[in-house]
């Protein structure tokens, strides 16, 4: 049997925390490359169509990246130095 990838693939979980300003889920994810990715997910379900849940009973989705289809902008040119402007004797007066 293939072993799973888990590249560009993660986990998100209910927390418990009572603390209102805290995360209501958090997780992992595991990025085989830096850069910009589209993330989507969903609710885990078992092959019977059942919701899967943690130890704790808590229902959990799963996440996949994809690269993100937006290319970022490539960046400026880089400023010449003055004295590449005027070449190595300074300006002309």
């Amino acid at each position: 049997m293939p072993q799973y990838d888990n590249n560009n693939s993660g986990l998100f979980f209910q927390t418990k925390s009572k603390n209102p300003k805290a995360p209501k889920m958090s997780g992992f994810i595991e990025v085989s490359e830096p850069g910009k990715y589209d993330i989507a997910g969903w609710v885990c379900k078992s092959k019977q169509g059942e919701v899967r849940k943690d130890k704790n009973g808590n229902w959990y989705f799963q996440l996949k990246l994809s690269p993100s289809e937006e290319q970022p902008a490539p960046p400026p040119p880089p400023v010449p130095a003055e004295d590449d402007l005027w070449g190595n004797d300074g300006p002309p007066f």
